[in-house]
């Protein structure tokens, strides 16, 4: 059996949310996007469709990252990624071009 468990979001922040339509590829950060990634667990593959989930040196959630989704929907990925942010407020979401992302 390879059930993935939950990973819950901790940071309160709102999210910012990277789109790139050329590669059908967006990411969605729960932390600072310097933050740096220790960690990369793939928690859904099918159908040409990949979500993977970062993690910091603590296993607190930076992102998650979906490869092969058409149309952004926030829940479903968040679903299919196994996440749980409670704390989150998605209202505030800030959604921007991947090529306009200031890693400075």
């Amino acid at each position: 059996m390879n059930a993935k468990h939950t990973l819950i979001v901790k940071s309160k922040r709102a999210p910012i949310v990277t789109i790139d339509p050329e590669s059908d590829a967006s990411y969605v950060y729960f932390q600072d996007p310097k933050k740096k990634v220790s960690k990369t667990l793939n928690r859904f593959e099918k159908n040409g469709v990949i979500i993977n989930v970062d993690l910091d040196l603590h296993g607190e959630v930076i992102g998650v990252e979906c490869i092969g989704m058409s149309e952004l929907i926030l829940t479903r990925l968040m679903d299919k990624a196994k996440l749980e942010a409670s704390q989150v407020d998605f209202t505030r979401t800030r959604f921007r071009a991947a090529s306009n992302l200031i890693l400075s």
